[in-house]
């Protein structure tokens, strides 16, 4: 069955290009965004614009959750709809760190040309996020806790 769900897990983050994006503001307040992310192993990677309010709540607070959920076209229940998130930390990666070039060429192989435009742009910057925990949600009675070594550990969820 773990395996079953992995699989299921890993179809749905390649489905999609975006994630939302959920962090801070200075108020304290949720903010909720959308933004094309890139996957390489058990970490994500954004490229966002200071112009963005969801950059200066990051770098504020860099505490957030990001979620991926099926296209409402792809289900036939709204309240059934897959969607997985996670629990992140995330860390600016400077445009004079060893991997920032490396990804940005992933980045563009993924989303295209406009890559090569935006990361010529200052105002741009490339953020790791970290999961520390995860929930994917299958459909009804079908939710399941991710944790353990890059959240690779799949229980149910109960109501208890």
């Amino acid at each position: 069955m773990s395996s079953d769900i992995q699989a299921n897990i890993v179809s749905l983050l390649n489905a999609r290009n975006s994630l939302l994006l959920a962090s801070l503001n200075e108020q304290n307040l949720p903010e909720i965004s959308s933004t094309p992310f890139l996957k390489i192993g058990a970490k994500f990677y954004i490229f966002i614009s200071e112009l963005a309010s969801h950059t200066k709540n990051i770098k504020q607070s860099p505490k957030l959750s990001i979620m991926l959920i099926e296209d409402e076209q792809d289900t036939k229940n709204a309240f059934a709809r897959k969607r997985l998130s996670y629990e992140c930390y995330a860390v600016f990666i400077d445009r004079q760190d060893s991997n920032w070039n490396p990804i940005l060429d992933k980045f563009e192989q993924r989303h295209g040309k406009t890559v090569s435009v935006l990361k010529k742009l200052q105002d741009f910057h490339l953020f790791e996020l970290t999961p520390t925990s995860g929930h994917y949600i299958e459909g009804f009675g079908k939710a399941y806790r991710l944790s353990g070594d890059n959240l690779q550990r799949i229980t149910p969820q109960t109501n208890t």
